[in-house]
């Protein structure tokens, strides 16, 4: 089974060209399957299907961001949005917050632990306002909680 990995972006090579070519295909097909079958059984969509019906409410909430009245609504607005894209994605949106090494506090969207170490954070983070905004990486994570202290 061919994948097209076209829009990968494969930063400092960190996965082989074989490996996107010749594995992974082989590793994503039996839950591609799965996925399929589900759907055939009247189970859920993929997430595919889940993620492209995302669109119209995602420029929806892109156009509400910056007229929501303060802080607090922009928060809801992305949050909203954020809760649908997991749960296409099969998870939910659970608020908590970890420390780090350094003693901050990053405030979570979701957090898995496997084998008791962290395994996936999700980070919630505010929709850009501008072109100079369009940098997730440089935007400070939405504060996920009403006392980031916790969790």
């Amino acid at each position: 089974m061919a994948i097209d990995t076209t829009h990968v972006h494969n930063v400092g090579d960190f996965y082989s060209q074989h490996y996107l070519d010749a594995v992974l295909p082989d590793d994503l097909g039996p839950v591609f399957k799965a996925w399929s079958a589900r759907e055939k059984d009247g189970g859920a969509k993929t997430p595919a299907k889940q993620l492209a019906r995302l669109a119209e409410p995602y420029f929806k909430a892109l156009a509400a961001y910056p007229s929501a009245s303060d802080d607090e609504a922009r928060r809801a607005v992305c949050a909203d949005f954020h809760a649908r894209v997991l749960e296409a994605l099969g998870y939910d949106r659970a608020p908590t917050a970890r420390a780090l090494p350094d003693g901050s506090v990053v405030p979570l969207t979701l957090a898995i632990d496997t084998h008791g170490r962290p395994f996936l954070w999700v980070l919630e983070l505010p929709f850009p306002e501008s072109e100079d905004d369009a940098d997730p990486l440089g935007a400070a994570p939405l504060g996920a909680l009403d006392d980031p202290e916790a969790g």
